[in-house]
């Protein structure tokens, strides 16, 4: 009797063991099914230098070369690979709050068109209407997190005056008379030119392989 029990209750641990196998290979299956199934992004940073007040992207200029090679080191390896298929291209370009809003929006928007351009000609492969190019003219809320990273002994005062009051109800204003305009100069120097920038995000999705 004990014989016959110890026999049924290894066929039971054995189909047990065959159902969890079964389980474990079925599971893995499903996600590499959904892996390959899901849509993949990338984002990056360009910053990008211009001559004062110019638009072109000039790839020559300053470090361009060096700042446009992050999107191609992600755009060259998706386009080599023929499991890929790339379905947006998305650019957004930043202007700094300094000066008056309606040259930064103006300064933001051409600037991240040629952008868009210059990509378009680089990389024929991908349609064009991939591509989509936003644009930020003042990014307050770029200089609020700069600010809260830092340790500027100025900052409560900043972002205090940042809460308070509006861009188009003297909020610059109020900040260069601020201490006498030094944490404004401070500001154009260390955090500014950390806004001015352009921001891409690629997503592609991949191929499933039966």
């Amino acid at each position: 009797m004990l014989r016959d029990d110890h026999a049924a209750l290894s066929d039971s641990l054995r189909q047990a063991r065959e159902t969890i196998r079964q389980f474990v290979v079925l599971k893995e299956r499903l996600l590499d099914s959904l892996d390959a199934l899901a849509d993949h992004s990338c984002r990056g940073i360009m910053y990008l230098a211009y001559p004062v007040g110019r638009t072109p992207l000039l790839p020559d200029f300053g470090d361009n070369r060096q700042e446009l090679s992050r999107i191609d080191s992600v755009l060259r390896p998706l386009l080599a690979d023929t499991t890929v298929t790339i379905r947006s291209v998305t650019l957004t370009g930043y202007a700094s709050p300094e000066g008056k809003y309606d040259h930064n929006a103006h300064l933001a928007a051409l600037r991240v068109a040629n952008v868009l351009k210059h990509l378009c000609r680089a990389y024929p492969a991908i349609d064009q209407t991939l591509f989509r190019a936003y644009s930020v003219a003042e990014d307050w809320e770029g200089t609020v997190r700069l600010l809260r990273e830092s340790d500027k002994p100025y900052k409560e005062e900043v972002l205090q005056i940042i809460r308070e009051c509006n861009i188009f109800d003297g909020r610059e204003a109020r900040l260069i008379r601020l201490r006498n305009g030094d944490p404004y100069r401070d500001m154009l120097k260390d955090i500014f030119p950390r806004l001015r920038r352009t921001e891409f995000v690629v997503e592609w999705e991949k191929t499933i392989n039966n």
